[in-house]
């Protein structure tokens, strides 16, 4: 058993550095804006390596997304990309006037579990300064300030989807591999008499999606128990509440990539499950 589960681990390790050179091969190579969007599962362990690359990183959208009102509003469209993706890779233009390479990002079982975004362009220029003067306006930007950056920060040579298409091939293949390795065990089902293996199923669970919007709401209908049981459960095997358990482990996240990486403390924030910086902030500081 040792022996797999070291195995396992290299193996995580592996895919996870293979998929970060093959982005930075992108980038340096094609200069590509290439980021990692899973929308489906959150993965333990190297995936936390991977996160930095599911953060546009041209200077127009950082300098949007110091706006924490116009990040959570990127954030809630993903999903919106995603079920397009799920219909048909396409070439479109953000509500912020960005326009990027949007392809399916597919599980093993040829199940669509996010997308990867090609980023970092403008074109239709009417139609996008359209976009970035109502941002402007709505957020209370200065517009001269924003659309400079935008035209200093975004390319207009566009290559062709078929050349994109065939250097994203080979990153949608490892990551689908990657997802395979890493993925939780499934949930069985389990009536809730037996609360030493629903309890481990759930732990098992938050510690794999703890990043997403985990509830305990959410919590009973993935489980089929009431929110009351599984409450009880924690506060019986835990000492802990629900709440108190899954804040400490986006702490510990959060640690961790202010220690290895150069993201911002409201991007930390937003990567490991906050949706409120300043709420992050405060909570960090008290813990332990």
């Amino acid at each position: 058993m040792v022996r797999k589960k070291k195995g396992a681990t290299y193996m995580y390790k592996v895919l996870a550095e293979d998929i970060i050179h093959y982005i930075e091969l992108l980038k340096s190579s094609y200069h590509l804006e290439v980021t990692i969007h899973d929308l489906v599962s959150v993965l333990p362990q190297y995936y936390r390596k991977i996160l930095p690359y599911n953060i546009h990183k041209n200077p127009y959208c950082a300098y949007l997304k110091t706006n924490s009102e116009i990040w959570r509003n990127c954030i809630s469209r993903q999903h919106k990309v995603l079920n397009q993706a799920k219909e048909k890779e396409f070439f479109g233009i953000c509500y912020c006037g960005v326009a990027e390479f949007v392809f399916p990002l597919l599980s093993v079982e040829n199940e669509a579990i996010g997308f990867i975004s090609i980023t970092g362009y403008r074109v239709e220029r009417e139609q996008s300064l359209q976009r970035v003067e109502a941002v402007a306006e709505k957020y209370c930007i200065n517009k001269e300030q924003l659309i400079k950056i935008y035209d200093d920060s975004l390319s207009d040579k566009i290559p062709s989807k078929e050349w994109i298409r065939t250097l994203i091939t080979p990153l949608i293949s490892m990551y689908a591999l990657f997802h395979f390795q890493c993925r939780p065990l499934s949930v069985c089902d389990t009536s809730c008499e037996d609360s030493n293996k629903l309890y481990s199923q759930i732990i098992r669970y938050i510690n794999v999606n703890y990043t997403a919007r985990i509830t305990l709401n959410h919590l009973s209908q993935v489980f089929h128990c009431s929110k009351s049981h599984i409450s009880h459960l924690f506060c019986q095997k835990n000492s802990c509440s629900f709440n108190k358990y899954l804040t400490d482990l986006r702490i510990k996240a959060a640690k961790s990539l202010l220690a290895n990486t150069e993201l911002s403390i409201k991007e930390i924030a937003f990567t490991v499950g906050f949706s409120d910086a300043n709420y992050f902030s405060s909570v960090f500081f008290i813990f332990p």
